[in-house]
């Protein structure tokens, strides 16, 4: 099953342990730096998990009054269990806050990190190659950007991960690891919304895959790998059965089919998605254009890593016969479906993030393959670790010190900030948010954080706020507050309390030019006469 491959050069009996330990260190600090400014601000979305995750820990009903919730209705759609239950954990430990609900997906990020590199070192016991696929993963920048904002696919992507990991153990005999790649495999499916799809489709791959390879010998390995898997999807059944429609609410409105085409459209929309995937722009060199999925500096993967990318997919073909391997390929094919299956403008890096930990597996592997090469060819080696440490250091720039002047507009800076400070400044009158926000009212659940029972039955009131169009600010009585974006129009009689700004840090080679620019986000007005 393994791959025979060098162990690496010695470095000592402590010396492995040191440097495994000092590289996991390393990137723990990393992937939890700065969470709440890199990136600034919190996204309607992650301001909802939040609070529902709050809510449900500490009071055991979501905002809707609902006990417990299988899926938490949010925006019309439903949200996925598996983050907001994290975040709840975490808000039982520490005050609910913007780290506090981005600090699951950072956790998710490292276990990502863990599951892909303890598979590699089972497939391959090569301590050098791991310790590389463990630079390498904890690095990607796929891995940093799931790992920073609070999006519910981390979590999918993470026990994706264990999963995989779960099959390599599973394959060399152990029974009890099918049962647990089973178990990680369902709880992926409740993670996000692509995995309900995808985890079928890999539960079939897994089959397939090592079936076609012998399936008296696999057969009970299998059998406890589905079991989880059925339950899950069973489960599922009866959940839509309560709630019609409700898991495929969102998916209408974003599917290739919207229009209802004609058949060689449906299929044309869904090859041109599909193959954009594998793609370099995707992969190496653009990535996702939307700043809350990408930071805005290169690919999904490190160009570094092209050379081990493809020795891992030779390795791949040349050992096709091997179950493992098999049910890599056919998963990693399958992996880009859910995502080819929607209407977008650019490959978004949510819906097809089940690609990750194949990639980066095969990714594993091929430095296995590579690395015996690089040490006996210096300049080769020497070459491409300078390539590698530009790129590290080119990103970390670009994501501690440039993505949060470019994605402050679309994380809704000062607007959670601008709602808490008007509910301490109303002193019992009004607090009117204007219907120009970004779900200004999923911001005030998670700043001021009411009880959610009550909230379920009186609205915003209990905190004596109302979501207000044009029409309703200008009948705002006097002492009443409003929070408005910069453009909307002030009503009479109204006067300037605050404004909540973001300094932009500006890179500019101009003489003069200033060093910033601070721009105005909320702006905070009381009606002094009506």
């Amino acid at each position: 099953m393994r791959a025979q491959t060098p162990a690496g050069p010695g470095i000592g009996r402590i010396g492995w342990p040191l440097a495994f330990a000092a590289t996991a260190g390393l990137l723990v600090w990393v992937h939890l730096s700065g969470l709440a400014q890199a990136p600034p601000g919190l996204y309607a979305d992650e301001a909802s998990a939040g609070y529902n995750g709050w809510a449900v820990m500490h009071f055991g009903v979501d905002q809707h009054g609902v006990h417990w919730p299988l899926y938490f209705k949010a925006f019309g759609e439903y949200r996925n269990p598996v983050y907001v239950y994290s975040v709840g954990l975490a808000s039982l430990l520490l005050p609910l806050s913007p780290t506090v609900a981005r600090l699951p997906a950072a956790f998710y990020s490292l276990v990502i990190c863990l599951g892909v590199t303890l598979a590699v070192w089972f497939l391959t016991r090569d301590r050098a190659a791991t310790l590389v696929t463990l630079i390498t993963v904890g690095l990607m920048p796929w891995v940093m950007s799931l790992g920073r904002v609070a999006f519910s696919v981390v979590s999918m992507v993470a026990f994706l991960s264990l999963a995989l990991f779960c099959l390599v153990r599973a394959l060399e005999g152990r029974r009890g690891w099918w049962l647990a790649a089973g178990a990680a495999l369902a709880v992926s499916v409740l993670a996000y919304s692509t995995g309900r799809l995808f985890g079928g489709l890999l539960g079939v791959a897994i089959v397939v895959g090592v079936a076609s390879t012998g399936l008296r010998r696999w057969w009970r390995g299998l059998l406890l790998m589905v079991v989880p898997l059925v339950a899950v999807y069973g489960g599922l059944v009866i959940w839509s059965e309560h709630h019609p429609g409700a898991l495929l609410v969102r998916y209408r409105s974003i599917s290739i089919g919207w229009d209802s085409p004609q058949l060689g459209t449906l299929v044309a929309r869904f090859v041109g998605n599909y193959v954009q995937y594998f793609g370099v722009p995707f992969l190496f060199t653009h990535g996702d254009t939307d700043l809350r999925q990408n930071i805005g500096f290169g690919g999904m993967l490190a160009v570094a890593t092209l050379p081990a990318l493809a020795a891992g997919l030779i390795v791949c073909l040349r050992r096709w016969r091997e179950p493992l391997f098999r049910a890599l390929l056919l998963g990693l094919l399958a992996a880009p479906v859910p995502a080819a299956l929607t209407a977008t403008a650019s490959p978004d890096a949510l819906r097809s993030a089940e690609m990750l930990p194949f990639l980066a597996i095969l990714i594993g592997v091929g430095w296995a393959e590579i690395l015996p090469i690089l040490r006996s060819h210096r300049s080769w080696a020497g070459a491409l670790a300078a390539v590698a440490a530009i790129e590290v250091g080119a990103y970390l720039f670009t994501l501690f010190a440039v993505w949060p002047g470019e994605s402050y507009y679309w994380f809704d800076v000062g607007e959670g900030a601008a709602i808490a400070r008007a509910h301490t400044l109303a002193h019992g009158h009004e607090v009117l948010l204007s219907t120009s926000l970004d779900v200004p009212y999923i911001q005030a659940l998670f700043w001021l954080r009411p009880n959610p029972a009550r909230y379920a039955r009186e609205g915003l009131r209990i905190l004596h706020m109302d979501v207000a169009g044009p029409a309703g600010l200008a009948r705002a009585a006097p002492g009443d507050l409003m929070v408005l974006s910069p453009q909307d129009p002030v009503p009479a009689g109204s006067r300037l309390l605050f404004t909540e700004s973001y300094p932009v840090h500006v890179v500019s080679y101009q003489a003069g030019q200033p060093p910033e620019q601070v721009v105005p986000l909320v702006v905070v007005y009381r009606r002094i006469r009506g």
